[in-house]
């Protein structure tokens, strides 16, 4: 139970939780408002005592063909986190290291770049270097998306939700962070790709 479990943190100084997964911590319904709001009230109480959660969630088999995840399940996985990250992942057979791309999805804390990783498994230890994010590719991020359809030809930001199917919002933080890259420029209502000038 909850309480059992803030007992436990309260004498042990714990200060950060990690839930695997979402699914079987509600041990029911995922599909059910009820349940996850219930659950999620659970997770408040803990956060309310100092404790940070981290909650693992999977997404849907139809939803890895797109370039959009959301949490399976209620609506709620998405919208009672504070910030919501999505990990893709890729396996390099050549230099046996995986690659790692944190997204982030949601956020009530400002904004938050992408965060890439290697990692190299040893019997001794795992071992960590930083990397480009948008080298992740998965099923392409949705910034690998953009600049692909952009490539094409120029649009607005509703034009590559729909092309896309990815919400508008979720396209225009991208096309942000893109801007700031100095990958894309917005020309009007248009988006379209930054390139090199020709020489006359």
């Amino acid at each position: 139970t909850i309480d059992a479990i803030l007992e436990t943190c309260t004498e042990n100084f714990y200060q950060l939780v990690i839930i695997d997964s979402a699914a079987c911590a509600i041990g029911g319904d995922i599909n059910s408002a009820q349940e996850v709001i219930q659950f999620f009230s659970q997770i408040r109480r803990m956060n309310a005592a100092g404790i940070t959660t981290l909650i693992i969630s999977h997404v849907s088999k139809r939803e890895k063909e797109g370039n959009e995840h959301s949490p399976i399940g209620s609506v709620y996985f998405e919208n009672f986190p504070r910030v919501a990250w999505e990990l893709r992942s890729e396996y390099d057979e050549n230099q046996k290291k995986y690659r790692l791309g944190l997204f982030c999805r949601k956020t009530n804390v400002g904004h938050l770049s992408p965060i890439g990783l290697e990692m190299i498994l040893s019997p001794e230890a795992f071992f960590f270097t930083k990397t480009d994010a948008e080298t992740v590719r998965g099923k392409d991020t949705l910034a690998t998306a953009i600049l692909q359809v952009l490539e094409e030809k120029a649009m607005t930001t509703k034009q590559l939700a729909e092309e896309l199917g990815a919400k508008p919002v979720t396209v225009r933080v991208t096309l942000s962070r893109l801007r700031e890259q100095k990958k894309v420029e917005r020309y009007g209502e248009l988006w379209r790709l930054v390139r090199e000038a020709t020489p006359f």
